[in-house]
């Protein structure tokens, strides 16, 4: 029954070496992709006409500094060069009861 113990005891710890060893080696993934969608998530929260006004690529510029580019009315303004980026859309109904919908398509770097 001792052996039994043992040997259930080792493998607890074994497991518990394992996972502990695996959560500290791997890297959490990166939450640029969270932070950029929760930017741009205000910046729709805070101005219900942002794409409608003049200035929307420094106003996203400012609200998502790892901003690679901003696609808007199928023009594309480039902040920076990325290889790899991730694309965050946002979609503005409209502003003061209007129905015109924008796409307004950002890409974050890594």
């Amino acid at each position: 029954m001792r052996a039994l113990e043992a040997f259930l005891i080792g493998v607890v710890f074994s497991l518990f070496a394992a996972y502990a060893c695996a959560s500290t080696l791997l890297a959490p993934p990166a939450a640029h992709r969270h932070a950029a969608s929760r930017a741009l998530a205000w910046l729709l929260l805070t101005s219900d006409s942002a794409p409608y006004l003049p200035g929307l690529a420094s106003r996203v510029l400012e609200a998502v500094p790892d901003a690679a580019y901003l696609d808007f009315n199928g023009t594309r303004t480039q902040f920076a060069n990325a290889t790899a980026d991730v694309t965050i859309r946002a979609v503005w109904l409209g502003c003061n009861g209007t129905l015109r919908p924008v796409e307004v398509v950002v890409g974050v770097k890594p």
